[in-house]
């Protein structure tokens, strides 16, 4: 009788978690886990390397961010792919040597952005604001920029940036 009491006890205890599996998938995919896709990490979003200013066209300051830099080809070309910023408060600059007219591909990016393109003088030029992620959807300015700022979805609207909106960075 003494094994028959052990097997029942374990036979209850695998049922027990076999059906716990589900509740558990369950919450660790609402708390943000990415079950489906593992190539999208959960780690922080971002480094801070610099705290960047949103100013009126009169100077007047809107709001800040702090901003990772990607002033390298390298830094460039992996941006935000596998990474969601985690609020208002987190974002990505890209700077670049030269003006150009720029194009952003979301492919490998899990989160919905704000992108805006700021010229030499940092003046907003081009803003595609709720861009689709880990699409092919390309986003270009649609004149030469010499900066590119990634923020949340919805960033612009909660804030007021509009074209015009200058931005100013000092690194840390």
């Amino acid at each position: 009788m003494p094994g028959m009491v052990e097997h029942r006890f374990f036979k209850r205890q695998l049922l027990i978690y076999l059906c716990m599996i589900p509740a558990l998938c369950s919450l660790a995919c609402t708390a943000g886990c990415t079950i489906l896709n593992p190539a999208v990490s959960t780690r922080s979003a971002i480094r801070w390397d610099a705290e960047l200013t949103w100013l009126t066209q009169d100077n007047i300051p809107i709001a800040g961010t702090r901003v990772e830099i990607a002033d390298t080809r390298e830094e460039r070309l992996k941006g935000l792919k596998g990474r969601r910023l985690s609020g208002d408060e987190e974002g990505m600059l890209f700077v670049y040597p030269d003006s150009a007219v720029r194009t952003f591909i979301m492919t490998d990016t899990p989160g919905a952005l704000d992108i805006l393109f700021a010229d030499e003088a940092g003046r907003i030029i081009t803003i595609h604001e709720h861009t689709r992620p880990m699409s092919d959807t390309t986003y270009a300015s649609l004149e030469p920029a010499m900066f590119v700022v990634e923020v949340p979805a919805g960033f612009c609207h909660r804030h007021g940036i509009r074209l015009g909106t200058k931005i100013s960075y000092r690194r840390h």
